[in-house]
């Protein structure tokens, strides 16, 4: 079973967040604990780029996420990592 987990680019801010949760069309990031048992959640807005885990890992042990770009044949091809017809696929740039 495949764990199910996001993190997202914030495109405004240029940075990576990490344990992301996506409802939706919300992108929400922990914002911490108020009681026992209870977590405050903030939602991100807008400029928040979710990417969910692909269940694989590279050669490294790096988690890779949808819309990676991962390096094939020791850096000679890169492609996107993208979701389509119920599966992950590489995403070849055209080359010109």
């Amino acid at each position: 079973m495949n764990l199910i987990k996001f993190r997202g680019w914030d495109k405004k801010n240029k940075k990576m967040l990490e344990d992301l949760i996506v409802w939706g069309e919300s992108v929400f990031g922990y914002e911490g604990l108020k009681e026992q048992d209870k977590i405050i959640l903030k939602d991100l807005g807008p400029d928040i780029i979710p990417m969910q885990f692909t269940g694989h890992e590279d050669q490294d042990g790096n988690e890779i996420y949808d819309n990676d770009i991962v390096d094939f044949d020791n850096g000679q091809y890169q492609a996107f990592i993208r979701w389509k017809d119920c599966m992950w696929y590489h995403d070849f740039p055209k080359m010109p």
